[in-house]
């Protein structure tokens, strides 16, 4: 094991709407440059880059919820895309992870008194990217 120096860079931005009566929508962004410094391999002591810190990530958010029933009713989806990285610390080009995209989506009706919530969605539907 070793451990070396490292630079990291970089910022995320959130914006959040409320455009009208029921709706929610969040959207998200976060650009990353991260190097580890003088890394020991078998080419000498390179720069390489950090495992698991892919340099853009993006996520949104978008929830409409409305009176039904007496209750409310609700739909939602978002989703997450990951950047490709490396998931070592050498860098091997048998150690990458691809980018990716999970969709997530819900529909719900909760009672007037919030005592029953039904609930059907379907989680991490996912597309790798080549």
């Amino acid at each position: 094991m070793f451990n070396v120096d490292a630079e990291m860079t970089g910022g995320e931005l959130e914006l959040t709407l409320n455009p009208w009566e029921g709706w929610d929508i969040l959207l998200g962004v976060s650009l990353l440059d991260a190097t580890q410094k003088d890394v020991p391999g078998p080419g000498g002591r390179l720069d390489r880059p950090m495992p698991n810190a892919p340099d853009v990530t993006y996520n949104a958010l978008a929830r409409y919820e409305w009176p039904l029933f007496g209750g409310s009713m609700a739909v939602q989806a978002d989703m997450n895309y990951r950047d490709d990285r490396s998931l070592s610390a050498i860098d091997h080009p048998g150690l990458q992870g691809a980018s990716y995209t999970l969709v997530n989506a819900s529909v719900e009706w909760s009672s007037p008194d919030e005592r029953w919530d039904f609930k059907v969605w379907g989680k991490n539907s996912s597309r790798s990217m080549p």
